[in-house]
């Protein structure tokens, strides 16, 4: 039987990695840790190879890359080879340096409180940014080269953050680049 359906619609991404996988973010299709037992695949990166196979050196010989994941809308890898990843929390919307095997939390924390065993998020986003994506800027003619960019349907912008030559956060808040001209993006 099929579930009714839901106006509340996970987030997904997908988008081959520097390495060549398939990298499949998975909402957590879950409003709060609750109802999380109802729906246990969500919340996950997963990593296979172009023809669906689990590469042989992912963690735990599964398809599961990391786990804790609230609801994953963007990845980007750096030059350096940092995998990034931007998602939507119930209380906080973060940037992840994601790494294989690691759990970032979801559901057993929020409020941005971490798991002693979890990691820590990279950046903890404005409040109420509800991100819908997010880019790295691979153009030295550009003066936002090697920054990232994160759209945003809740404060209804383009958010700059800077990241220094050896993929490192520069420490400044992020920057709105349109200041709302254009509504949700």
């Amino acid at each position: 039987p099929s579930a009714p359906f839901t106006a509340r619609v996970p987030p997904g991404v997908i988008r081959f990695g520097a390495d060549g996988g398939l990298y499949v973010g998975l909402g957590s299709r879950s409003m709060d840790a609750d109802t999380l037992s109802a729906s246990p695949d969500g919340g996950r990166i997963l990593r296979l190879l172009p023809d669906g196979r689990t590469p042989r050196d992912n963690p735990r010989s599964s398809p599961v890359y990391s786990s804790g994941h609230r609801d994953p809308s963007g990845f980007v890898w750096l030059a350096v080879g940092a995998f990034m990843e931007v998602e939507s929390g119930l209380d906080a919307d973060e940037i992840n340096t994601v790494r294989a095997g690691a759990n970032y939390g979801w559901p057993t924390v929020n409020r941005r409180a971490r798991l002693s065993d979890g990691s820590a998020p990279t950046l903890s986003l404005p409040a109420g940014t509800l991100p819908s994506g997010m880019t790295a800027v691979n153009d030295p003619r550009s003066p936002f080269d090697g920054d990232l960019i994160v759209s945003s349907l809740g404060v209804h912008d383009l958010l700059r953050i800077g990241i220094t030559p050896d993929g490192r956060l520069d420490g400044a808040e992020p920057v709105r680049l349109l200041q709302r001209r254009f509504g949700a993006i």
